[in-house]
């Protein structure tokens, strides 16, 4: 076994000039040419001799932080220096303040410590090997309920085996470099900290009794197909950089730690639980869960599939990101937390239903199917982009976020139901629902932001009101509405449309409102305000109950008909009857103060 350690050396210095102050140059970024702050100044009769001057920088105080001693170089006129630590270094520059610095030279390069062909163990003890980074070249290691420890990175080449038995430990401080050589632990623990490196045809062998616990923040890196134990992270975080790794057994990560399987593809056969502050987080590769998840902290699919087999709980804490990811189930995963998808989410082959009955939706953006979500009164949808969800059952969601963003309802989608309040007050915000029926049962201020349907039915159970930048288009639609409705505001549109009572309604506008037609069913309509003035095209069937224009005006293109005991009571306004009406016995119309223009003659039982 051999160790050299780089050597350094000035040329003759002039030691004996006054006040001269010399230092040495680190000839990089960091340290600058006052390495550690240790310089000498040769004081007003310069130095005696070189030793003397070399002492001045021993006895610095700042001398031991030096990576390098300082003596008398080899011609006894300037001097040397002798690293500490094995390995090449950077070579440094002598500094003469006030004139240029001159490069030293190296006189011997350094070599780590090489152990060629040796074979030992070490039993029932502990073992540190720190300094320099230990090198064995086909060595032979065998540890017996035994501990070694390297502070350094050792290297392992040329069919090294390093053997870890009963008990023992291997602990890695600063990383290993493994190149055709190979570790094997029975019934004993691997303490990584730093990168552990694989090269060739190098491998790890893990027995059932052996197990994994990181010594601090390590990274895996190895070509091929990997099994490991399932780690213990200790508060730390593990990288992965391998093409196929297997872990075996339950995966805790805990508050704090953090697993990172990048490109890697990742297959845990049993279960996997994340606390609250723990991130498992992926690129490109697949992520294979075998047992139940338990999430209550982040597992982030970046790319990449993730299949889990035996489904599991997301906790109120925890956060599914599966944004340009494929999401596969074997089984159900129910949600207290939050699922976050995208444009580039996908599902396949989902076996189980994702219950969003309790839990967060967040969308990025995209097209999402939700056939086999379950959502409900207590699920949030909160949206970051433009989205459209379809299902061929009605959706529900207790709350809705569009966040300035737009949802769609897709085609042939089984509608929408919102039994909580919506907020709509970003002029960005909107809701296209096509052909699908929404339902809202909460009563909606539409200040800012648009609501549009071309078929299906708009259902607005607490009432609506429409502010200044809001806009309502129920073309082709029917706007089911109770309590009140309130188009003083706003842009309204409802070509072609049908209004429909839920219960009594007072409807108020600023300009006229065109429906095709208004069923009643059995409730009072009243119009709230002058200004209101409502236009219906189809023939208006009166039966039983009354319509209340007050001081509005109504005009009908259809034919008005009363029975049962109908009645039509206007104070003030404008009737218009342009295809006339019919009120038998036991009906009135009631109309003070109201201009009655008719444009077919009719018998009316009018009351002036």
């Amino acid at each position: 076994m051999d160790a050299l350690v780089e050597i350094q050396e000035t040329g003759g210095l002039h030691f004996d000039n006054a006040n001269k102050t010399f230092s040495f140059n680190g000839n990089n970024d960091v340290t600058g040419s006052n390495e550690y702050g240790v310089n000498v100044n040769s004081g007003s009769s310069g130095f005696a001799s070189i030793q003397a001057m070399a002492n001045a920088f021993q006895d610095h105080v700042n001398y031991a932080n030096l990576p390098y001693t300082i003596g008398v170089n080899t011609a006894g006129n300037g001097l040397r220096l002798t690293f500490k630590t094995s390995g090449n270094h950077t070579t440094r520059k002598v500094e003469k303040w006030g004139d240029n610095g001159v490069l030293l030279t190296v006189v011997r390069d350094g070599e780590d410590t090489v152990s060629h062909g040796v074979s030992f163990g070490v039993d029932n003890m502990s073992l540190t090997v720190g300094g320099t980074s230990s090198q064995f070249n086909d060595a032979d290691i065998t540890l017996n309920s035994a501990n070694l420890d390297f502070q350094s990175s050792p290297t392992f080449d040329n069919g090294s085996t390093l053997s870890v038995k009963n008990s023992g430990e291997l602990i890695l401080q600063s990383g290993v470099t493994i190149n055709d050589s190979s570790l094997d632990f029975t019934s004993s623990t691997f303490k990584p900290s730093g990168t552990v490196s694989l090269t060739g045809s190098s491998d790890f062998t893990f027995d059932s009794g052996s197990s994994v616990m990181l010594e601090g923040d390590s990274t895996l890196s190895q070509s091929g197909s990997v099994t490991w134990p399932s780690p213990d992270l200790n508060g730390n975080a593990l990288t992965l950089n391998v093409d196929n790794m297997t872990l075996n057994g339950a995966l805790s990560i805990g508050t704090g730690e953090s697993l990172n399987s990048g490109t890697s593809n990742l297959s845990l056969n049993s279960t996997l639980a994340i606390e609250d502050g723990g991130t498992l987080s992926s690129g490109s590769g697949q992520v294979q869960i075998g047992g139940a998840l338990t999430l209550d902290g982040e597992l982030r699919q970046g790319g990449g599939i993730g299949n889990r087999n035996g489904g599991g709980t997301v906790g109120s804490t925890g956060r599914l990101d599966v944004t340009n990811s494929e999401l596969k189930l074997g089984d159900e995963l129910s949600f207290a937390g939050t699922l976050v998808v995208n444009s580039g989410t996908t599902w396949s082959g989902l076996d189980g239903t994702v219950d969003l009955s309790a839990g967060t939706l967040e969308s990025g953006g995209g097209t999402l199917n939700l056939d086999q979500f379950t959502t409900g009164a207590n699920t949030a949808f909160k949206l970051s982009g433009n989205t459209e969800i379809s299902s061929s059952d009605n959706m529900t969601f207790g709350t809705l976020e569009l966040g300035g963003n737009r949802l769609t309802l897709g085609e042939g989608s089984g509608g929408l139901t919102l039994p909580k309040t919506l907020t709509m007050d970003n002029v960005s915000s909107a809701i296209e629902t096509k052909n699908a029926n929404l339902t809202l049962e909460q009563a909606l201020s539409l200040t800012a932001g648009a609501i549009t349907s071309t078929g299906g039915t708009l259902s607005f159970a607490g009432g609506l009101t429409l502010g200044t930048a809001g806009a309502l288009d129920v073309t082709g639609s029917t706007l089911s509405i109770s309590q009140a409705l309130d188009l003083s505001s706003g842009t309204f549109s409802s070509d072609n449309s049908s209004l429909d009572l839920q219960a009594a309604t007072t409807l108020s506008s600023s300009a006229p409102v065109s429906f095709g037609e208004v069923n009643f069913n059995g409730n009072v309509l009243s119009l709230g305000s002058a200004s209101t003035h409502l236009k219906v095209n189809d023939p208006l069937a009166l039966s039983g109950i009354a319509l209340e224009t007050g001081a509005g005006s109504l005009t009908l293109s259809g034919a008005l008909s009363l029975s049962n005991g109908a009645e039509l009571n206007s104070s003030g306004g404008t009737i218009t009857l342009v295809s006339g009406a019919s009120a038998p016995s036991g009906t009135s119309i009631s109309i003070p103060d109201t201009t009655l223009v008719l444009e077919i003659l009719c018998h009316l039982p009018v009351q002036l």
